[in-house]
């Protein structure tokens, strides 16, 4: 398993029982690896390589404040997606952690400023 962005991102999708895993990176949701290619392919963003530790994953990503159309557009295909945000630590880096899924079945409020 990769370490770094990308080895943080598997182990929360490892965590979560949904289709997806849009992860915030700093002023961005970022989808990696297989997810990153479907969200590709079914919402024509592009995709782009993030290397980490070697290794090369495909990657995709929305800006934080544009998420909703997307998680919308996902679950209206009948995906499920789990949604990590970004938060500080004590030693001043940033660790993340899966604060919702939103699934076909969730009533999402485009009011939200997320």
């Amino acid at each position: 398993m990769s370490n770094g962005i990308v080895g943080e991102f598997l182990a929360l999708k490892e965590e979560t029982d949904a289709d997806l895993l849009a992860m915030q990176c700093g002023d961005f949701y970022e989808f990696f690896a297989e997810d990153a290619e479907f969200v590709g392919r079914e919402l024509d963003l592009t995709v782009s390589q993030k290397s980490s530790h070697g290794s090369s994953y495909p990657m995709a990503g929305v800006p934080l404040n544009d998420l909703t159309p997307y998680l919308k557009a996902l679950v209206e295909r009948g995906h499920s997606v789990a949604v990590a945000d970004q938060y500080d630590t004590d030693d001043g880096g940033h660790a993340r952690e899966i604060v919702r899924v939103v699934t076909p079945g969730t009533l999402l409020e485009t009011a939200d400023a997320d």
